[in-house]
């Protein structure tokens, strides 16, 4: 990993997910930031999916939606930003 002067480790990329819960419907948008990402670069660039999210991870983000409900909105990326 690339380190500051100080020896502090940086992170390769960061992340974010974003779930939206309305009359009983879910919408998702999950990203990945690369460290070297542009400040200008769009941010459908940087759509995933969150299975990807939790794979790079290690976590289960929405362990509360039943399992059939939490695949389904987990397992494809948003076709574009909100």
């Amino acid at each position: 990993p690339k380190r500051l002067r100080s020896g502090v480790a940086l992170p390769e990329a960061c992340w974010m997910v974003l779930l939206d819960e309305h009359d009983g419907r879910v919408r998702t948008m999950a990203f990945v930031f690369p460290q070297e990402a542009p400040a200008d670069a769009p941010l459908a660039r940087y759509l995933t999916s969150i299975d990807r999210i939790e794979e790079i991870t290690g976590l289960d983000l929405f362990p509360e939606f039943p399992d059939a409900v939490e695949a389904a909105f987990e397992a494809k990326a948003a076709a574009r930003v909100w």
